[in-house]
């Protein structure tokens, strides 16, 4: 839109411009031409429900607008409309500004629906100590509430880090102790992989660990990897949840020789027989590199390893191709044949 120099224009457009956008330029051109004028009109704008366009002039006042005009909007919150309101709390949480958060929080049980999602959304952004207990409050009676968990996931607090440290160890039930698991992940919580670490190991309930497992994917340290691949390793009912965690981790460590050393060899070395290996070989790929490519060279090379059939479903899911070097060794060896099951071959499902 281009309006000129013409003052009066775009005092009309404002009034009467056929489309929202078309009005909200105008008051822009409007700023910059007459600010004092335009003050005005911004009044009339502001006071006249009405008003078509009214959302944008509210959201240009939070983001554009003086520091008093913004005071005034978010101070009227607890007479304004529910649109208003989620117009005004939506541009708090995007801007960040915390120093909102009484406000904002004041809105928390006069709301309901959408704009009540907005404030709790919006509160996870700017809220502090002061939001805690009210947002704990809702998320223990329905964590399930629209925003709740990403709410407390992303809440500015110790007290939430020491509250869901608390429930992920010895909450009231399963269920809500793997929600809290859950949000320590998000959160990345101090003391919170230590705490997954632990029950990921030493949990007699399946499901936790399998919650503690899935959540050090995201958060895990060199323990944890350890603590997975001996899950892995034991050849229990969790083999297979503990296969996946351990790739995904790994892959996110980076750093596949130092894995290599640190986790992976030490592990293997100390497994009770070949069926224990197999778990690990099958997720080498996960830490692609020299050392457990030349692993998995000798393993298949080696009919007495018992890990042929593991070793080769790996080598196929390489992902660099210095794994084609191996397979010429492979088919050149004397005895290739007899060792390479192409013909019927045994493919374990692929863990990624």
């Amino acid at each position: 839109l281009n309006i000129g120099v013409d003052v009066d224009v775009a005092v009309k457009l404002v009034k009467k411009g056929r489309f929202a956008a078309t009005r909200l330029v105008a008051y822009q051109q409007l700023k910059e031409l007459d600010a004092k004028r335009a003050d005005r009109v911004l009044r009339g704008v502001l006071s006249n429900p009405a008003y078509s366009g009214r959302a944008l002039f509210l959201r240009e006042v939070m983001v554009n607008g003086s520091e008093a005009d913004r005071l005034s909007l978010v101070e009227g919150l607890e007479d304004a409309s529910d649109v208003d309101r989620l117009v005004i709390v939506t541009a708090i949480g995007d801007l960040g500004l915390s120093e909102f958060e009484p406000q904002t929080l004041a809105l928390l049980a006069d709301t309901e629906g959408v704009v009540q999602a907005r404030v709790i959304e919006t509160l996870g952004v700017v809220g502090g100590e002061a939001s805690f207990g009210p947002l704990n409050r809702i998320y223990r009676l329905n964590p399930k509430t629209d925003g709740i968990v990403s709410a407390m996931a992303r809440l500015r607090t110790e007290s939430a880090d020491k509250r869901f440290l608390d429930v992920a160890q010895s909450g009231p039930d399963t269920a809500t102790q793997v929600e809290a698991i859950r949000i320590l992940a998000l959160r990345n919580s101090d003391g919170g992989t230590a705490l997954l670490n632990a029950i990921a190991r030493d949990s007699v309930d399946g499901t936790l660990r399998k919650a503690a497992f899935t959540a050090l994917e995201t958060i895990g340290d060199v323990e944890s990897l350890k603590v997975l691949s001996s899950v892995v390793l034991s050849k229990g009912e969790l083999t297979r949840p503990a296969q996946r965690s351990l790739k995904r981790l790994s892959t996110n460590f980076g750093a596949a020789d130092y894995l290599w050393t640190e986790v992976y060899k030490p592990a293997l070395d100390g497994a009770v027989d070949s069926d224990a290996r197999a778990g690990l070989v099958l997720i080498l790929d996960g830490i692609a590199g020299e050392e457990s490519l030349a692993y998995l060279k000798e393993v298949v090379m080696d009919p007495s390893s018992g890990l042929e059939s593991s070793a080769q479903s790996t080598l196929m899911r390489w992902p660099y191709i210095e794994s084609a070097d191996v397979w010429v060794e492979i088919v050149s060896a004397e005895g290739a044949l007899s060792l390479i099951h192409i013909s019927e071959p045994t493919r374990p499902e692929r863990i990624s």
